[in-house]
């Protein structure tokens, strides 16, 4: 009988041990600086409907709904050269990033 009470003391032990592990790398993760992102796409085309092929800026920022406040920004330049005018922008990085302001 004793037996029979060890191994269910060990399989709970062992359910507890791994479900903790998954619990303490669930806060570790929620803990550290995650930045949000999200990728932005697109073609940029000259006044004559020629495909961009030099290097473009693009400053990105976020207002508040009275367009009095700037809550984000940054700035992120690209070389459209071999692209034919097409970009993707990662948008958010983390705080104190070169391309945010």
């Amino acid at each position: 009988m004793g037996n029979m009470w060890t191994i269910k003391l060990n399989k709970c032990l062992s359910c507890l041990t791994v479900w903790l592990l998954v619990f303490f790398q669930t806060l570790a993760n929620a803990a550290g600086e995650n930045p949000q992102a999200f990728t932005y796409e697109g073609r940029l085309y000259d006044s004559s409907g020629n495909p961009l092929t030099e290097n473009v800026t693009f400053q990105l920022s976020i207002f508040n709904s009275a367009l009095d406040c700037l809550l984000y920004q940054e700035e992120q330049s690209i070389n459209l050269a071999s692209t034919d005018g097409i970009f993707s922008l990662s948008v958010g990085s983390a705080t104190g990033a070169g391309k945010r302001t």
